[in-house]
């Protein structure tokens, strides 16, 4: 579990072995910790070494893949088109994009469309492979990626590996199907998941899979059938099936296991077409040849926006900042195409909406209200109970931001009434009514955030602590809490088990600093304080990759910030400047309060410095 660098997210993520089963299960859980909306993007990449009798597969029905940002698209497996600067058409026999052996150049693929839940890789040499099973809907993402078959790409394995190079990465995304391809996570929203992978072997790469089983069905050029069957994990009497129609061509009952797979390579197909056949093991799987020449491409290659001149209508102005911001364009910036909408509507919503996020992502807090009131304006222009309430949440975070905190609970408050805002606005409430010592209000506030949403961690702590603060017990709040999400660190601190916080949190500054400004925002300075001093007398843990930022003159300044100390401010500047890189909108009006107190102060300086050349200010 960590909380990433930039922005602040909690993912966590655990591997799971099933008793007596051959599957690996990675379950994760990703949850923004922050009151504003994010995006964020989900892929798991399994390394396999290879070699020229390495075949990666993919579901039948995937007849073409795309680059990175669907720049170019390729058929598949078959490439008869150019790919990543190779004429595949001028290589026939040596065009299939499923074997390593075929591809020279650096290369990623990826899949657009598919009705199935698998895909994998399989090594003829080892005679075993393994696939990767996910829920679709959720879990669409599909990608091989290579260094590429030639010296170039070997250079990168030798030096990415320690002697398994060759290799390729059989990556699978969940809520993307494309690099970059992010999608949202609302303030205080849980997404969870899981993803499988089991090895098999024998029966080469299969055509459908599920976590319990996988089917093999292949026409051979000489018209026989090549048929496999195997499961995750041990099944006696197993019906195995193949129909031809109303047609019964195969009906076995057969005991299998992940070392004994079923295999048949005696029947020859007389028929006309494949895809009247259906094999499947009962109960656990079921294949259908999918005929190929129906299919068709739905996936447009991408295309480069035009400028905003050139754009005739506001929604497309408007969806096309949108794209820019959602993917994090790193060339051409959302705010040119606002500018234009507003040039011709200055009171757009969604526009003002949209600047009035980035500003405040960058600050900027009176232009930000700016932006909010404006989009109020208009959506009160009619009636005062707008479609949604994302501008007087917003309004109201910028307000409290501002200490201005009348005004955010008003605005926040009518923000509750927009269902998609309530989990958000009552957390927000929640901490207001803290810093006002209404704890029996933030009680039933924070019941209302799990009422919507019972999956924030945030406001499970808080309705821990605000019940301590009523002279009740919160423990088994956060017992519970704790039982679903043992690496949520916040919880363990409020906890009081001091040293399981510091042996899970690593004691890692930046992590530290999260949880401090948690209790700051419901103004428990008290226990943030605590927190910063048990920082500073403990160790950091050691981990495997050095963590440079395991100290922050960030935790200094926010004692002294806290404190109101000048002593412990000048001890803070007084630290070195290495790695002073603040992050959150907490470190910027921390560091200028630094900077209005008397002195100079090269570390508020510098660190303030690097923060408003990140948020391009």
């Amino acid at each position: 579990s960590e909380h990433d660098p930039l922005n602040r997210l909690k993912g966590m993520h655990g591997i799971r072995m099933h008793l007596g089963s051959a599957l690996v299960e990675l379950k994760a859980r990703l949850f923004n910790r922050t009151p504003y909306t994010q995006t964020f993007l989900w892929w798991a990449n399994v390394a396999a070494k290879v070699h020229d009798h390495y075949q990666s597969f993919f579901p039948a029905d995937v007849h073409y893949v795309a680059d990175h940002a669907v720049r170019a698209q390729s058929g598949f497996p078959i490439a008869n088109n150019d790919y990543y600067g190779v004429d595949y058409a001028a290589k026939p026999g040596a065009n299939d994009l499923s074997w390593y052996k075929n591809i020279e150049v650096p290369t990623s693929y990826m899949v657009c469309d598919t009705a199935f839940n698998f895909f994998g890789g399989y090594d003829y040499d080892a005679e075993g492979g393994f696939i990767h099973v996910a829920n679709k809907h959720v879990a669409p993402g599909k990608k091989q990626w290579t260094w590429g078959n030639h010296e170039f790409g070997w250079a990168w394995d030798r030096e990415l590996t320690d002697d398994n190079g060759p290799y390729v990465e059989l990556m699978a995304g969940v809520y993307t199907d494309n690099q970059p391809d992010f999608s949202y996570l609302a303030p205080g929203e849980t997404k969870t998941f899981s993803q499988f992978w089991w090895p098999y072997k024998k029966i080469g790469p299969v055509q459908n899979a599920t976590k319990d089983a996988a089917v093999r069905l292949v026409l051979n050029e000489d018209g026989s059938l090549d048929l496999g069957a195997v499961v995750s994990s041990e099944f006696k009497g197993a019906r195995i099936l193949l129909t031809d129609g109303d047609q019964v061509l195969i009906d076995e009952r057969v005991d299998l296991s992940p070392d004994t797979p079923w295999q048949n390579q005696t029947l020859k197909f007389a028929g006309d077409a494949i895809h009247t056949l259906e094999m499947s093991v009962e109960g656990l799987v079921s294949y259908r040849p999918v005929d190929v020449a129906k299919l068709e491409r739905k996936r447009e290659v991408a295309t480069e926006p035009p400028m905003p001149d050139a754009i005739e209508t506001l929604e497309e102005l408007y969806l096309t900042a949108e794209h820019l911001e959602q993917y994090r364009h790193p060339t051409r910036y959302p705010e040119i195409y606002w500018d234009e909408i507003l040039r011709r509507d200055p009171l757009d919503v969604r526009t003002n909406i949209a600047y009035g996020r980035r500003k405040l992502n960058q600050g900027l807090l009176d232009d930000a209200a700016e932006y909010f009131e404006k989009a109020i304006e208009r959506l009160t222009c009619r009636h005062p109970n707008p479609y949604t309430g994302e501008a007087h949440y917003y309004l109201g975070l910028t307000r409290r931001f501002q200490n201005r905190f009348t005004e955010a609970y008003g605005l926040l408050y009518k923000s509750t009434w927009n269902a998609a805002w309530r989990s958000a606005a009552y957390y927000e409430l929640a901490l207001l009514d803290c810093r006002q010592g209404d704890f029996e209000t933030a009680l039933q506030h924070c019941e209302d955030v799990l009422d919507t949403n019972r999956q924030n961690n945030k406001a499970q702590v808080l309705k821990a602590l605000v019940l301590g603060k009523l002279g009740r017990d919160g423990s088994q709040v956060l017992a519970d809490l704790l039982a679903v999400d043992p690496l949520d660190h916040w919880a363990r601190h409020a906890s009081g088990d001091v040293d399981a916080f510091l042996a899970k949190s690593r004691n890692d500054a930046q992590t530290v600093l999260d949880i401090v400004y948690d209790y700051v925002d419901a103004g428990f300075c008290g226990e943030a304080i605590g927190l910063l001093e048990l920082h500073h007398r403990s160790a950091a843990h050691e981990v495997a990759v050095p963590n440079p930022l395991e100290r922050s003159q960030l935790t200094h300044y926010a004692l002294a910030w806290l404190s109101g100390s000048a002593e412990l401010l000048e001890q803070a500047r007084a630290l070195g400047s290495d790695y002073c890189f603040p992050s959150r909108l907490h470190d910027q009006l921390m560091l200028e309060w630094a900077l209005e107190q008397p002195g100079a102060d090269r570390n508020a300086a510098y660190g303030l410095g690097n923060y408003y050349f990140d948020k391009k200010r």
